[in-house]
């Protein structure tokens, strides 16, 4: 190791030593200032919730420093660059695996701010699915999230120009929808309050834009291969030419886990295998390995004790892959593994749970141009146009690619750091 390499972990472990107790002081969705475990700084950033209760959230909700801290934990091999981003996240408890989730969302194409994390996206849909089959359709907007986070003008476009599926609405069918918030929307709510967190360069005190305003959220009240279909046609139209949204640069976030119930030994192998459909046969054959896998299902009802070897989830996936086949956008895994990794009953440890039942874990991204379907249409040509053999080279380079957690786990202390985006006095 060189010097300067030595002095460098050095210094960040003296950093650590002196913000650990700082990190870990207050534990509210407020977060302020570093100086002290007591809120007298700035207010740095607030983590933000469709759902009003506990119940809605998987494990212990995090406070702001504990998601800056996942981001400064998760290594990003490549930045993405693609005009959208369409992306499947499972549904983790931060505390136990959260990094492979901060990982997706550390990864997006990013705008040049100080906080870290900070993503040049400018908007985001979220879709989740109900672990309760209600109606079929989706609820959308306020009916799947607290009204002040919602984008208002693209949810009533939204629901005006989607016909399939339909969109439900409690106000006319009050029975129609058992399910407003579940973790399948407010797990991944706390990384996207990071993300879109941009600070004024000018105004301390002040944003530029937060999470608010800028989500449109989905629920999906009863799964199916057709619902998964026409949502996925229903997303391309949002972007589209005619589309609210045509000018804006989206993330899309499917949330859905893999395999359920399977014991930890023979969910990595299926879940590579679902993965490697999802990825490389997109809509119609992830639409029929679905359709098999699907007869084999044991126990429906509750996530805990549900048996599938196909996506919990499976009509998000299916919505993720038909988008993406509609924008001619290529997809990867980034990691591949299971809440076995990460947990452990009592009196085992995560090396010899090997016949627990796991939940399925796979972070996903689809990316493609950099350009407006308008650029794209006024500009002729594709950008960087090459012969064949240097297009796909030149494409994957900027593609985070595969990465698979292993079941070791190193339990070495992890200096903590200064969370994104947060101030001192």
């Amino acid at each position: 190791m060189s010097g300067l390499a030595l002095g460098q972990r050095l210094l960040a472990a003296v950093i650590g030593t002196l913000l650990f107790g700082v990190c870990r002081g207050v534990r509210k969705n407020r977060v302020r200032g570093l100086q002290s475990p007591e809120p007298t700084g700035d207010l740095a950033g607030e983590v933000e919730y469709c759902g009003a209760g506990d119940s809605d959230y998987l494990g212990p909700k995090p406070i702001w420093n504990d998601i800056g801290q996942k981001f400064v934990e998760a290594t990003v091999l490549h930045q993405l660059e693609s005009h959208h981003v369409i992306a499947i996240a499972p549904v983790v408890p931060i505390f136990d695996g959260g990094e492979i989730v901060a990982q997706l969302f550390k990864a997006l194409p990013r705008k040049p701010v100080a906080a870290m994390a900070t993503t040049s996206l400018t908007k985001v849909v979220l879709i989740g699915h109900s672990y309760v089959d209600g109606a079929e359709g989706i609820t959308v907007g306020a009916e799947a999230c607290k009204a002040d986070l919602i984008d208002k003008e693209a949810a009533d476009w939204f629901k005006k120009n989607t016909m399939n599926p339909m969109v439900l609405s409690r106000m006319d069918e009050p029975d129609c929808c058992p399910t407003t918030v579940n973790p399948t929307i407010d797990q991944q709510m706390p990384f996207l309050s990071m993300i879109f967190d941009e600070p004024d360069p000018n105004k301390p005190n002040e944003k530029v834009r937060t999470i608010k305003g800028n989500l449109l959220p989905i629920m999906i009240q009863k799964q199916s291969i057709d619902i998964g279909s026409a949502l996925g046609e229903a997303l391309s139209a949002l972007v589209g030419p005619s589309g609210i949204w045509v000018h804006e640069k989206v993330l899309f976030v499917f949330s859905s886990d893999m395999s359920h119930g399977i014991k930890k030994k023979f969910a990595l192998p299926i879940d590579k295998d679902l993965v490697q459909t999802i990825t490389n046969g997109g809509f119609g054959p992830t639409a029929t390995m679905v359709a098999k896998t699907k007869k084999q299902d044991q126990n429906p009802g509750s996530p805990a004790d549900f048996v599938t070897k196909a996506p919990f989830g499976y009509s998000t996936v299916l919505a993720a892959t038909k988008l993406a086949q509609n924008l001619k956008y290529r997809g990867s895994p980034m990691a591949i593994t299971s809440s076995g990794a990460y947990e452990a009953k009592e009196g085992q440890s995560v090396l010899t749970n090997g016949l627990d039942p796991v939940r399925g874990y796979a972070t996903i991204v689809w990316i493609g141009d950099t350009r407006s379907e308008e650029e794209k249409a006024g500009a002729g040509p594709p950008e960087n146009t090459f012969a064949p053999t240097t297009t796909t080279t030149t494409t994957a380079a900027i593609h985070p690619g595969e990465q698979q957690f292993h079941e070791t786990v190193t339990n070495a202390p992890v200096p903590v750091v200064a969370a994104p985006g947060l101030r001192g006095q």
